[in-house]
């Protein structure tokens, strides 16, 4: 094989034997390198482990706290169930003065802007479900199997169950409220005949259906208890108070 013509460039290559203070001091930088990095990851993991144990421990006291306040919000409302059948809560309610309307004004221009109106039902979640799935009322807190709120077009609607606490309970004579009558609420609907066609499908029980009165045309239908519920539609010359600005 014929020579390569660049050998003749290269320089030897002779062996190098590095001094001994050269090679310990460049080891003793490996092993403090090794070392430092070491310390490092180990911090590092310390850091992690420490930082995890302290999540755990927010979260299971974070549990702890809500099974302490869950037992606390049953303990409450058993103790407000209570006070409610025995009708000291009531009492207690009923004991607190009222706040009193300036003295000199009639007593309808005393009277809250919140029309109310309270109906006796035998049967609570009948009733609530009537009026708000029938008539569209809304249901504002219900305190089973007493008392119930709703509201529908600026009407208040109070349920109460006669014989229990609260406005159902007997009077001084022993007397007590009872459904039906033929006091009722008005509710003002566009078609009078659409309605009552709608509820009639629904089993809704029609009392009166669709008549004319004065500058109104209107029907009469039940609750579930047998209270009359008006519906009414305006004719020609229906009037009314126009509502305050």
């Amino acid at each position: 094989m014929a020579a390569d013509p660049l050998d003749a460039l290269r320089l030897p290559v002779v062996p190098v034997d590095p001094r001994t203070e050269f090679t310990a001091a460049l080891l003793r930088r490996i092993t403090s390198a090794a070392a430092e990095a070491q310390t490092r990851i180990n911090e590092a993991v310390t850091g992690t482990s420490e930082e995890v144990g302290n999540i755990g421990l927010a979260i299971q006291r974070a549990l702890d706290n809500a099974e302490q306040m869950q037992a606390q919000m049953q303990a409450r409302a058993a103790a407000i169930d209570e006070l409610i059948a025995s009708g000291a809560l009531e009492r207690h309610v009923s004991s607190q003065p009222a706040p009193q309307p300036p003295q000199g004004l009639p007593i309808a221009a005393r009277v809250r802007d919140n029309p109310t109106v309270r109906y006796f039902v035998g049967d609570l979640d009948a009733a609530i479900e009537f009026y708000c799935q029938r008539l569209g009322f809304e249901e504002e807190l219900r305190s089973a199997p007493a008392f119930a709120m709703l509201y529908g077009g600026g009407l208040r609607l109070l349920l109460s169950v006669p014989g229990l606490p609260g406005a159902g309970r007997a009077l001084p004579d022993g007397t007590v409220p009872a459904a039906g009558g033929s006091n009722r609420i008005t509710l003002q609907v566009t078609d009078v005949t659409a309605a009552v066609a709608e509820l009639r499908t629904a089993g809704v029980r029609i009392r009166a259906d669709v008549s004319a009165g004065v500058a109104v045309r209107q029907a009469l239908i039940e609750d579930p208890a047998g209270n009359l519920v008006e519906l009414f539609e305006p004719t020609a010359g229906y009037h009314e108070r126009p509502s305050p600005p």
